[in-house]
């Protein structure tokens, strides 16, 4: 009897609590912000995040989610309009940090770096080309998709350190990490792992609020307003393939800005 009491007692006092994190004093047990917890897999798809973490931004119908657990913070995006993808791949895109819970940009990640042809590629005046009244050709989307994603090898990221903006590999073990693919629907899904030592200590996050950003260039510069509103005005429809959402072409161009806050919870 004395022998079963010793064991039950060893079991109940010494089990593991079950959202410690093994070898991780300062962020040893951790609740996200609405307690559902997620096995993240960091492979780019997005399957394992409940539904209802998402929210949508009704500009770009961009679903975006937010979660911490005790190591890191995870930020996931699902792309469904071809559009946007297109305009994320060419021109980049920003996420931010801002550990003070406002929307300033000077801590983040840049991925898609926007390539500095993409930059250059707007017309220097307002002269609208004349459309080619001649067939176009199909265009695979898929294979210019691929095309693309090769060259989506690294990314920029800022602020961290205190240092500049430098490159950096997609999956550096320890470090930031970002993940991209496309399933069967042909939505893209994005996710980012960003550990929570880079940010600070478990003691100044815990409970913190902060907010988190993403900035989507736009395919013509904002410091030309004149042609920037000509190009949305003269066109009216609307761009969509299949079954994605319908968006304005004004959403392509112009640049976009999806902020959203998040707290950072632990409990010991």
């Amino acid at each position: 009897m004395r022998l079963f009491f010793f064991l039950f007692s060893s079991m109940l006092f010494n089990t593991t609590p079950e959202h410690a994190v093994p070898g991780n004093p300062g962020y040893d047990h951790f609740s996200p912000g609405d307690s559902i917890l997620i096995n993240h897999r960091q492979d780019g798809l997005t399957s394992e995040w409940p539904a209802d973490k998402f929210e949508t931004d009704l500009a770009t119908d961009i679903k975006f989610a937010i979660d911490n657990d005790g190591n890191n913070l995870y930020m996931a995006l699902k792309i469904a309009n071809e559009g946007i993808q297109m305009k994320v791949m060419n021109m980049g895109m920003n996420m931010y940090i801002d550990l003070k819970g406002k929307k300033k940009e000077n801590r983040g990640i840049i991925f898609p770096v926007r390539e500095e042809k993409a930059k250059n590629a707007a017309p220097a005046n307002n002269e609208q080309k004349e459309e080619d009244p001649a067939p176009k050709k199909s265009i695979d989307k898929k294979q210019m998709r691929s095309t693309m994603a090769l060259h989506l090898i690294y990314m920029q990221v800022f602020g961290f350190d205190g240092s500049g903006k430098r490159d950096q590999g997609l999956n550096i073990p320890g470090s930031i990490n970002v993940a991209f693919t496309w399933d069967s629907l042909n939505i893209m899904h994005m996710e980012y792992l960003v550990p929570l030592k880079m940010l600070g200590d478990s003691i100044s996050l815990k409970d913190k609020e902060i907010s988190i950003g993403w900035k989507l260039n736009g395919m013509y510069p904002s410091d030309n307003p004149a042609y920037y509103s000509q190009q949305a005005s003269s066109s009216q429809h609307r761009i969509g393939a299949d079954n994605n959402p319908i968006i304005e072409r004004e959403t392509i161009i112009r640049e976009q800005n999806i902020w959203k806050k998040h707290v950072i919870k632990f409990t010991r």
